[in-house]
């Protein structure tokens, strides 16, 4: 096949943190290597699978400065920008003013790579000014989006953007964006990478996520939950002020993702789920998958479209407001057989249904059909 994908992320501050302190140059030849052992976010699984049926793939973390070879120097002055990338920018030296350490980096790092297309997976990284320089080499854009829409101007260079919310493909297509819908998935390899590192300790009822301006629902459901249930463990990236005021600073237990995040993941019983606001009526996040996935039960708000990725009651269970959560627990903790098919039924779902190797091969058909 040849051609060479080159796969852009960014990752939170604390992930970040966390890969300066612990990545080892001995350890992993490569930063593919470690992104690949972290396991956080999906790009490592789609730079797994595109491999495996013929393309040439990087991953970027984009604001992973160790990455490109670089002192993490705060300085935004005295830019490296390759002399190529210049002349892409066609004398408009307005582009240059606006070029951040960041994007001098990241176009540097594309003029090394070199690749056919670019997948973007978050494209607040991306603003007009970088897709214009990348355009004019002829590369093509892809991105992909679960949440907020960037202002418009951000998508009109893209040639092709997908997306596991259909409102924000609709919402994307009123403004002649080629966009279509495709959904989030599972990394099958996880689990057999996981089997020999899973702890003995069980949790009950697990919440792992992020409490922000976009999940106003979660307050009462934790409040709820924690009222009936004391045995509910709380990770994630959390306001602890806002945990404190709402009683829930004593089921927290920390921040958790890759690894740890699923090992918590496989040694619960019930992992809680909801959605963010900009998912409107329908099912959309990666828990959805990587609850199943690692062999939990799910337990997330009833959504629109969740019966086209699960039956309901049967391979996941789904509840329509706090309260009514509270009894699905119940019903679930109290009937272990019962449990136990859910989980398992919903594992082969996802394992026969929702990888991302089944997916990776629908994104190359997309791929190839709209190149």
């Amino acid at each position: 096949m040849n051609q060479k994908i080159l796969i852009v992320d960014s990752y939170y501050k604390n992930v970040i943190n966390y890969i300066y302190a612990d990545f080892s140059s001995v350890k992993f030849k490569n930063w593919s290597d470690y992104y690949d052992h972290l396991m956080f976010g999906t790009g490592f699984s789609y730079k797994f699978y595109l491999e495996n049926i013929g393309y040439n793939c990087d991953l970027l973390v984009a604001n992973n400065y160790l990455q490109y070879g670089a002192q993490l120097i705060k300085n935004k002055s005295n830019l490296n920008i390759n002399p190529a990338i210049l002349g892409r920018v066609a004398g408009d030296t307005s582009l240059l003013l606006k070029l951040s350490r960041l994007h001098s980096n990241l176009l540097n790092y594309i003029e090394e790579f070199k690749p056919d297309i670019i997948f973007v997976q978050d494209l607040n990284l991306f603003p007009p000014y970088i897709t214009k320089i990348i355009k004019k080499s002829r590369i093509t854009l892809v991105g992909e989006i679960a949440s907020k829409l960037p202002p418009f101007k951000y998508l009109y260079n893209y040639d092709l953007i997908i997306s596991s919310l259909p409102n924000l493909v609709q919402k994307m297509r009123s403004y002649n964006v080629n966009a279509i819908n495709f959904q989030l998935g599972f990394d099958a390899r996880i689990n057999s990478r996981l089997n020999k590192h899973i702890s003995p300790t069980e949790n009950e009822i697990l919440f792992v996520g992020s409490i922000t301006s976009k999940h106003l629902n979660t307050i009462p459901l934790l409040k709820m939950v924690g009222n009936y249930f004391p045995n509910l463990v709380i990770y994630g990236n959390m306001n602890i002020n806002q945990l404190k005021k709402n009683k829930l600073f004593k089921f927290y237990r920390g921040q958790a993702w890759g690894q740890k995040m699923f090992s918590l993941i496989k040694n619960s019983l019930i992992t809680l789920n909801r959605h963010g606001s900009i998912s409107g009526p329908y099912a959309n996040n990666m828990r959805l998958f990587e609850s199943t996935g690692m062999g939990s039960t799910l337990l997330t708000e009833y959504r629109v479209n969740l019966p086209h990725y699960f039956q309901i009651d049967k391979e996941i269970v789904t509840y329509n407001d706090p309260l009514h959560a509270c009894k699905k627990i119940s019903l679930l903790l109290n009937n272990s057989e019962l449990r136990d098919s859910i989980r398992l039924k919903g594992q082969l779902k996802t394992l026969n249904t929702h990888t991302y190797e089944i997916l990776t091969n629908k994104l190359s058909g997309m791929f190839n059909k709209t190149f």
